[in-house]
């Protein structure tokens, strides 16, 4: 079943649980929760099975095995989230709300900060 995503809170608390620190990016498990597909990976044996999706994060410098490898930052994110919410063929409704609901400001904030679990304010953790 996927997260449930309902406010800023919510999307940084899923993205800040699986960040990598020393990289500032997210894993493929974590994309695949963001955009609702946790029983269909969007990768297989270092490639993407959508070749639409390849060439959009082509365009924009990246490589398969570099972001499949390394993780996703919050460009290759926000791409792959607006791929599965306007592009994909996959009628992707959690996609969809993800990118409708946050956007890229909103990716931006939860890769930067990590909330406070009482107050749910955000604190940087880079200035």
């Amino acid at each position: 079943m996927p997260i449930k995503l309902d406010n800023q809170y919510d999307l940084t608390n899923c993205i800040t649980t699986k960040l990598n620190l020393d990289t500032n990016t997210i894993p493929l498990a974590a994309i695949h929760n963001l955009i609702g597909r946790t029983y269909f990976p969007i990768a297989i044996k270092g490639k993407f099975i959508s070749r639409p999706l390849a060439d959009k994060l082509l365009e924009k410098g990246y490589t398969e095995e570099g972001v499949l490898t390394n993780g996703f930052d919050v460009l290759a994110t926000f791409l792959t989230i607006e791929y599965f919410a306007k592009e994909s063929r996959s009628n992707n409704i959690v996609a969809r709300h993800v990118y409708q609901q946050f956007g890229m400001s909103g990716l931006k904030q939860a890769f930067s900060g990590q909330l406070d679990e009482v107050t749910g304010v955000t604190s940087y953790l880079k200035n």
